[in-house]
């Protein structure tokens, strides 16, 4: 899946001495799974990057279904709606933040 435009402008404007390295650190799609497994047994949670097909077609109930469909590369609005969920409630504590911070922590720092 192409990266953003907007992604795009925002990455070209960056000052260059900012622009080093890899956008990701994974060098294929199936590097994330070590890190990921950290992160997950850290914050203490079951998640897989599935589930956020399930969020984004969630999230995006509020735009119209042709767009939302292009967004998360399904072919149509039927295949989106597969995808949909009635919206949770947020459960305080738990956002993706937490989660990449826990991630960052060394092994020494975990409570």
């Amino acid at each position: 899946m192409p990266i953003s435009p907007v992604t795009v402008t925002m990455l070209a404007n960056l000052p260059e001495e900012e622009k080093t390295g890899r956008l990701f650190p994974w060098l294929t799609s199936s590097g994330v799974y070590p890190w990921l497994k950290r992160a997950k047994k850290r914050a203490g949670v079951h998640y897989t990057p599935h589930f956020s097909r399930h969020a984004l077609a969630t999230a995006a109930q509020d735009i119209p279904d042709k767009k939302a469909a292009e967004l998360g590369v399904w072919k149509d609005p039927l295949s989106l709606h597969r995808y949909q969920h009635v919206k949770p409630e947020a459960i305080p504590g738990r956002h993706i933040g937490t989660i990449f911070d826990m991630a960052e922590q060394p092994d020494e720092a975990k409570p």
